[in-house]
């Protein structure tokens, strides 16, 4: 194996992360959801369950000084504000916009991600006014999974496609995500939304594990890895140009620390909460990686 090529190690603080090389500060990032606990879509896959560590993003004056003093005194680096989406897929960040924009006025260093659903032209517009740096879509393809896990019954690939055409269209620094194993761990369709993502030419593309959130979830862990690895390859071939991070939802497994090095293995660009072992490897054989205390969307 050659590679000269740096890794990063996103490490965010929303997480905490300590082992024998490098330890995250608890404030650096932040998660916040819009809606609080509820969502309207409740989808098989998640129950909920990914909106129960997040903070109340609030559309308030106080809300807002929170944030800014968090930023200026606590070390706060960036924050992804998300929550539940409504029954159409759509996360209701409209009426949100102007305080995001208070916010990114106020503390123009502070990197903003925003997980939407889907979008149409006017919202897109008013997203990239508002000082979002990056903005978080998923990109599902396999029908079964929109209509069964996600409760989408009127969407299709399609659907998703066009939101990701609108936002980019309106100058949205846009970062697909794609959720591998999510249609019944058949990863046929991840395979297609790699390659409509292709003709897209996006800059930046995040493959996501799909792991068990709850108790009561619906769905299984995609735990292979060895398939994984080879669509993660095939991404690169793919798009050649494109950043390509494995995020930070991934189930704990024995055979991360191999599933990772064989990333690194095939120059894949970050890796967000890396194993021991992963380390070790790279300083086995001399690679060069950095931390970040940041969303792998927004460190490449």
């Amino acid at each position: 194996m050659e590679r000269n090529k740096e890794i990063i190690f996103a490490v965010p603080g929303s997480k905490k992360y300590i082992n024998s090389f490098y330890r995250n500060s608890s404030g650096s990032f932040k998660n916040y959801s819009i809606t609080g606990g509820n969502c309207e879509l409740d989808c098989k896959h998640c129950k909920k369950k990914l909106l129960d560590g997040m903070d109340i993003f609030e559309n308030s004056k106080n809300g807002l000084d929170k944030i800014i003093n968090g930023h200026k005194n606590n070390n706060l680096k960036g924050i992804l504000i998300s929550g539940g989406f409504d029954h159409d897929g759509k996360l209701p960040i409209w009426e949100y916009l102007g305080i995001i924009k208070e916010l990114k006025k106020s503390c123009p260093r502070l990197t903003i991600l925003a997980h939407v659903g889907f979008t149409d032209y006017k919202e897109a517009v008013k997203i990239k006014d508002s000082g979002i740096d990056y903005v978080l879509v998923n990109m599902i393809s396999g029908s079964n999974a929109i209509k069964n896990i996600y409760n989408l019954k009127n969407k299709t690939e399609k659907d998703y496609l066009e939101t990701i055409k609108i936002l980019e269209e309106t100058g949205n620094i846009t970062i697909p995500h794609i959720i591998a194993g999510i249609d019944a761990l058949n990863i046929d369709s991840d395979y297609r939304a790699v390659k409509k993502l292709a003709e897209l030419n996006i800059k930046k593309l995040v493959f996501v594990v799909l792991k068990k959130l709850s108790r009561n979830s619906d769905t299984k862990e995609f735990d292979g890895y060895e398939k994984l690895t080879d669509l993660i390859i095939y991404a690169k071939e793919s798009m050649p140009d494109t950043k390509i991070s494995l995020g930070c939802a991934s189930p704990s497994s024995k055979k991360r620390g191999r599933f990772e090095i064989s990333l690194i293995e095939n120059n894949i660009d970050c890796i967000s909460f890396p194993s021991q072992e992963t380390i070790s490897f790279c300083n086995e054989k001399k690679i060069p990686y950095r931390f970040e205390e940041m969303c792998c969307a927004a460190v490449l």
